[in-house]
């Protein structure tokens, strides 16, 4: 029983022993794992478990003696000891490896940055010989008070720069204070112009509707003629007997001619003949009264026809120029409100000539055969 209970021990404390030594192992590096399995299936194998110990009651004949096992323990453990002492080193080696790969990584920046500094030591040492190179010149050139000298110029022309920038900005800042002022006369220039435009254009409408207004006026006076001066005037006379008494004593015609309307105009006072308007209704007695018109001249009688206000006016103002043309001698007709000179409309750009004084308009009409408008057919 003694034996017995010195062999149990002995197992516990081997078992304990390799445990032990697992447990170092397997904290040491998880390579070995495959060889501890082994050593604990040997163990297993030689020493059974502690289960079996406890449940088996008859004696272990068919294991080997003690100083066998004990060899075997002895060398186990002097493996594992030696294995734990090769996974230091093994550690050790790595970390050994890591700190030279750093080494390496800085020995490479240390070259590059050796690199840099020769690179700009190259660059001072030109940079240099340029400076030397340049103070040399200087002193060719008349030395440091040159160059105080021109430094002079350089600051007072920097001055200046800088006067001239700050003037530029304050005007600047004036501009920019009146941006709105001019965006706001740019608005109203803007509606002027809109105004300026439609008041053009109301302007050519109005000019166009007045011609047209001037053509259909003259086409219902066209057969009208119009007698000044004929003998005093008398309030509830009959006006187309007037005109047919003048007609016969003073041009001599002595036939009867169909009028349409005769009557008097302007303001009336006793004693002072009104223009007569007698509106015809045949074209050739028209032509019979204005044939005979020239025998009226050095008398207080004239005959005319009968023009729109506007076109009259426009006539009036070409008396002073059809007279200088008739001086010259020019072939000249007044056509409505145009003045024909040797058969071209005349055009006040293209003649030069100084009107004289303006004639009497009635007088001016009957001025020379070919200043008479009557010769040409009315249109």
């Amino acid at each position: 029983m003694g034996e017995r209970r010195r062999r149990k021990k002995r197992r516990k404390g081997s078992t304990g022993n390799v445990s032990e030594t697992h447990v170092s192992v397997s904290e040491g590096e998880g390579e070995n794992s495959s060889l501890m399995n082994a050593l604990e299936s040997a163990n297993r194998i030689l020493y059974g478990t502690p289960n079996d110990d406890q449940n088996t009651s008859t004696p272990i004949a068919t294991k080997p003696s003690v100083e066998v096992n004990d060899d075997i323990r002895q060398q186990i453990c002097e493996n594992t000891k030696m294995l734990n002492m090769i996974l230091q080193k093994l550690h050790i080696l790595d970390e050994i490896q890591a700190k030279l790969l750093r080494i390496d990584s800085d020995v490479t920046s240390i070259k590059q940055q050796v690199s840099e500094v020769t690179n700009k030591a190259s660059k001072l040492e030109h940079s240099v010989t340029f400076i030397s190179d340049t103070i040399d010149d200087i002193q060719k050139h008349g030395g440091v008070n040159a160059i105080r000298n021109k430094l002079s110029v350089v600051e007072a022309k920097t001055t200046d720069l800088e006067n001239s920038a700050q003037n530029t900005h304050s005007r600047l800042s004036d501009i920019e204070n009146r941006e709105v002022d001019v965006q706001a006369v740019r608005n109203v220039i803007s509606k002027l112009d809109c105004e300026m435009k439609r008041h053009s254009t109301m302007i050519e409408k109005k000019t166009q509707t007045d011609e047209r207004i001037t053509g259909l006026q003259y086409h219902t006076m066209k057969m009208n003629l119009v007698f000044t001066g004929v003998w005093g005037e008398s309030r509830g006379e009959n006006t187309e007997q007037k005109l047919r008494a003048f007609l016969m004593n003073e041009l001599d015609i002595d036939y009867h001619i169909e009028f349409v309307n005769i009557h008097s105009f302007g303001r009336f006072q006793r004693g002072k003949p009104r223009p007569i308007v007698a509106r015809f209704i045949y074209q050739a007695d028209i032509d019979a009264v204005l044939e005979k018109a020239n025998w009226l001249r050095g008398t207080p009688y004239r005959i005319h026809r009968q023009f729109p206000a506007a076109m009259d006016e426009r006539r009036r103002s070409l008396i002073p120029v059809m007279k200088q043309f008739i001086e010259d001698g020019a072939n000249v007709k007044l056509v409505r409100d145009r003045l024909i000179v040797n058969g071209q409309v005349y055009d006040p750009d293209s003649y030069d000539c100084e009107p004289t004084e303006p004639m009497n308009y009635a007088r001016a009409v009957q001025s020379g055969a070919n200043s008479r408008e009557e010769s040409d057919p009315i249109r």
